[in-house]
């Protein structure tokens, strides 16, 4: 983390329609936002998620009357749809949208439909869908749209001290896919220290809108004396160069990494040069089943061609109709308990040691019980490597 001095202020104009959604993250800054965008010549509308009215604060002041309410009662994305549909008709194109993510000290839930991850799901699907308007805000040389998240980790970015659901830094991610996707949109994010008042929160909110600095992405807050703040960002450091032969003192022979997506692929070449750099203990998960080569598969080599005829002779010969879908997945299966092998035995062969575990790492409980008898095996993990992921590349 690094200091960074109080943002300069853009003078730009506001967008032909300055209107501004914000969702409701139940605290007391939402309407103390929305009044202040007021103030600066916005029109504020509040979009409430399914589930936000239960953490909504009792004693927090009201949204002024003339500002409208848009309620969800449900997380589905065909109601937000055309929510958003009746307000644009209403009341015109959105220009702005600013995200506040409700607080949270909870650990993160492991599926995307519960408690903090449905909020951060249905801030990508806002996203997704007020796009269009942003961008086509954005495309004046005169005005600027945003698209603003804000979090409640620790207002380090999440580098600081104490608990808080990591769920929201999520949003960091977010806001730099969408500034590379939307060049037109000014996009940031934006993390809160928890014990900033209503007023100072806004306040830093606000003069992160003007900032004509666009090489910054995300931006932190803290708390500085008794009214002040402190502005931060953070800055890559190479803590060491894998490519020296030089050891680090955490890092040993005992040492024991538990290894998500790391039998193929790019995270598989990330572990056998850390087996070569300093050899220790790979526990590599991975969704496919390492079964025996069958035997049509013997003796074909790589050539994907060939491994396709022999797999639709094998269909046939089986009495089984050799469909696209049914060969793929057949050679799929081979291909992927090939490179498992290769990767284990290139970890051995760097002086690694290399275990492999078929398992979810989605479900907690039977990741846990599949990597037991590894574990008692090869000594507790000291390490852990994430790199499982599921491929589905689109735009947002």
């Amino acid at each position: 983390v690094v200091p960074l001095a109080p943002p300069d202020v853009l003078h730009a104009e506001l967008p032909e329609n300055p209107l501004c959604l914000i969702t409701d993250d139940g605290s007391s800054l939402a309407p103390v936002l929305a009044k202040a965008l007021s103030e600066q010549g916005w029109s504020p509308v509040i979009l409430r998620f399914s589930g936000i009215s239960e953490l909504v604060k009792k004693k927090r002041k009201p949204f002024a009357k003339e500002i409208p309410l848009i309620e969800l009662s449900s997380s589905a994305e065909s109601e937000l749809e055309t929510s958003l549909k009746s307000l644009t008709e209403k009341h015109g194109n959105i220009g702005g949208f600013i995200h506040l993510h409700p607080a949270s000290s909870a650990p993160a839930e492991s599926k995307l439909e519960d408690g903090a991850n449905a909020f951060l799901k249905q801030a990508f699907l806002t996203a997704k869908n007020v796009c269009t308007f942003l961008n086509e805000a954005g495309k004046s040389d005169s005005s600027r749209s945003h698209f603003v998240t804000v979090t409640r980790l620790d207002g380090e970015l999440g580098m600081g001290s104490g608990q808080f659901g990591a769920v929201g830094s999520g949003l960091s991610g977010l806001i730099k896919t969408a500034g590379v996707e939307w060049p037109d949109v000014f996009c940031r994010f934006v993390d809160l220290q928890p014990e900033l008042t209503a007023d100072t929160a806004a306040s830093c909110i606000l003069q992160e809108l003007l900032d004509p600095d666009l090489r910054i992405k995300e931006v932190g807050y803290s708390g500085s004396g008794k009214s002040g703040t402190r502005r931060m960002t953070v800055q890559p450091k190479i803590i060491r160069d894998l490519t020296t032969k030089i050891s680090s003192k955490s890092l040993t022979k005992k040492s024991v990494f538990l290894v998500s997506g790391g039998a193929r692929g790019v995270t598989a070449e990330c572990v056998v040069k850390l087996a070569q750099t300093q050899p220790c203990s790979f526990i590599l998960l991975g969704r496919s089943t390492i079964e025996d080569e069958p035997e049509w598969a013997k003796g074909v080599g790589e050539d994907k061609t060939k491994l396709k005829q022999a797999a639709m002779k094998s269909l046939v010969d089986s009495g089984e109709k050799p469909t696209p879908a049914k060969v793929n997945q057949l050679v799929g299966k081979v291909e992927a308990g090939r490179d498992i092998r290769k990767n284990l035995e290139r970890i051995r062969n760097a002086g690694g040691k290399a275990e492999y575990v078929s398992a979810d790492v989605t479900d907690a409980k039977k990741l846990k019980s599949a990597i037991a008898p590894v574990v008692k095996k090869i000594g507790p993990v000291t390490g852990i490597i994430h790199g499982a992921g599921v491929l589905a590349d689109k735009l947002i």
